[in-house]
């Protein structure tokens, strides 16, 4: 018999061309570098409560570093949160006006003032105090002159002493 045919009942090996197939019909290729990011419903409630605080992108972005270990940029950020970024605020503002409605309806006076004029579209204008008025001037320094020195007066005195000393003096620094 020639070499070319094998009569042995050996298993032949399965084709490199269906394993392929196969292989790929059974997992889906995925494109080098790093898998897509996918958000949790942790992050979309962090995102949207610091949109509605009025927290910068960048802020958001710091936040979710902090509290849950994502780091993410801010093209990523705006990708897949635009619609917590965009409804952050909206939704805040319904959760103060239901929480000022509930401090309204359990009396507080000027929490029920307060709605009544905004919704009414009121401006309320608190009335500006005084400044207190400027203090009063001091009294005036007033100084007496008598005309009449005493006999020992001090210009008595100087005008006798003084003539005599600058006399000395000038003496004293013609001579040095």
């Amino acid at each position: 018999m020639s070499q070319d045919m094998d009569t042995s009942n050996k298993p032949r090996p399965a084709r490199k061309a269906a394993t392929k197939k196969a292989k790929a019909a059974t997992t889906e290729k995925r494109k080098p570098g790093r898998p897509p990011f996918q958000p949790t419903d942790d992050m979309r409630e962090l995102v949207k409560e610091c949109a509605g605080a009025g927290c910068s992108h960048d802020t958001i972005v710091g936040v979710l570093a902090a509290e849950l270990g994502v780091k993410i940029s801010d093209e990523t950020l705006r990708k897949y949160f635009g619609d917590e970024l965009a409804n952050g605020a909206a939704s805040m503002d319904a959760r103060l006006q239901h929480a000022m409605c509930a401090l309204a309806l359990e009396g507080n006076y000027a929490a029920l003032v307060f709605l009544h004029a905004t919704r009414k579209g009121i401006s309320i204008k608190m009335p500006k105090e005084d400044p207190p008025p400027p203090p009063p001037p001091p009294p005036p320094v007033v100084f007496t002159i008598n005309s009449q020195a005493p006999q020992g007066s001090l210009d008595h005195l100087l005008s006798a002493n003084t003539t005599g000393k600058a006399h000395t003096m000038a003496g004293q620094a013609g001579s040095a």
